[in-house]
């Protein structure tokens, strides 16, 4: 009788966990993005620029991998789908005040470049590191990273119809740190 009572109570308490679990959201006023790129001096040493990016308004990310299928004769529909080329790509959208969003890191690489005239522009950047970090009125936090992110388009956006400017870029990046609580399990969770 006491070994099926605490077998009662043991199936009790998960059951009981999953209803308890509690989840977590986060606004875009939560959310600060911080921006590294490591840039080399004229001797070849190189140094860490560290950014926030509080003009940031937009971040968004998608990730593409190409499916192929596989195909035998006689039969219309593929056996199965092999996997190809994974591409991670998104979009930046940084409200413009009275300079560039990326003069600093423009600045100090053109230092370290040894220019003086020449002024880069942004696709000519390094690549750089992308963290998103998040704290709510609660508490909690979390953390997302785009890794090697090169930004490949950029535009201006200007207009009598807008209140403020805006500053567009697209982006593709070799690898992605998905949102992490402060816990340290993923969005599906895991335990990192």
């Amino acid at each position: 009788m006491t070994n099926e009572k605490t077998k009662t109570e043991a199936n009790d308490n998960s059951v009981t966990s999953q209803y308890t679990k509690t989840y977590t959201s986060f606004s875009g006023a939560d959310m600060v993005a911080i921006a590294d790129v490591v840039v080399p001096d004229k001797k070849g040493e190189l140094h860490k620029v560290t950014r926030v990016l509080g003009e940031l308004m937009t971040l968004s990310y998608s990730i593409h991998m190409d499916k192929s299928p596989v195909r035998s004769l006689g039969s219309v529909n593929a056996k199965d789908y092999v996997f190809g080329p994974r591409t991670i790509a998104g979009s930046m959208v940084f409200a413009q005040f009275n300079r560039h969003i990326a003069h600093e890191f423009l600045m100090e690489a053109n230092k370290a470049a040894g220019g003086k005239n020449k002024m880069l522009v942004m696709d000519e950047m390094p690549p750089m590191a992308i963290t998103v970090v998040m704290a709510n009125e609660y508490g909690q936090k979390a953390r997302m990273a785009l890794y090697d992110v090169r930004f490949i388009n950029e535009g201006v956006v200007k207009s009598v119809n807008d209140v403020y400017t805006e500053n567009t870029y697209q982006f593709v990046a070799t690898d992605i740190e998905y949102l992490t609580d402060s816990q340290g399990e993923d969005s599906s969770g895991m335990s990192n």
